[in-house]
């Protein structure tokens, strides 16, 4: 629900960052930047690129740098949106099984699945010295595990 919540602020960001984007190209100047755009019918990265190569002809005044300069943050902004959008935060792993999902649901049913029991299990006994590794087994205590270990069960 969180990482949905987040998820949908980023989109929501990104879009917003897009439309403001969309005003930049219809400025005075930025006409040539937006046909090259267009004829290459590019991505919005790929646009963005281009119009960082290739900034208005005419000379600049100080309020065009100054636009100039809240373009690139803009542009540069939205980056980091877009990255940030396509790094999943929803995507977790589990150091037990080794195994990665993308969703919480998921990651609760995987935890409440036989085999991830039976490894946290396992993983336990053997950090407390209670696992027998070759018969696969668990014991209450170490004592128990050498007598076992012993015996003519242990394979």
């Amino acid at each position: 629900e969180v990482v949905a919540r987040t998820l949908n602020a980023l989109d929501d960001r990104i879009a917003a960052l897009e439309r403001e984007l969309e005003e930049i190209e219809h400025e005075p100047g930025h006409e040539d930047c937006v046909q090259v755009a267009e004829a290459d019918d590019a991505s919005p990265l790929a646009h963005i690129t281009t119009l960082l190569h290739n900034p208005p002809k005419t000379p600049e005044s100080a309020e065009d740098k100054a636009a100039r300069k809240e373009r690139k943050r803009k542009i540069k902004e939205l980056k980091r949106a877009q990255k940030a959008a396509s790094v999943q935060p929803a995507d977790l792993f589990c150091s037990v099984c080794k195994v990665r999902v993308n969703s919480e649901q998921l990651m609760h049913e995987h935890r409440a699945g036989r085999k991830h029991r039976e490894l946290e299990v396992e993983q336990r006994a053997l950090a407390e010295n209670r696992w027998c590794a070759v018969c696969k087994l668990e014991f209450t205590s170490s004592l128990q595990l050498e007598e076992h270990e012993k015996g003519k069960r242990h394979k």
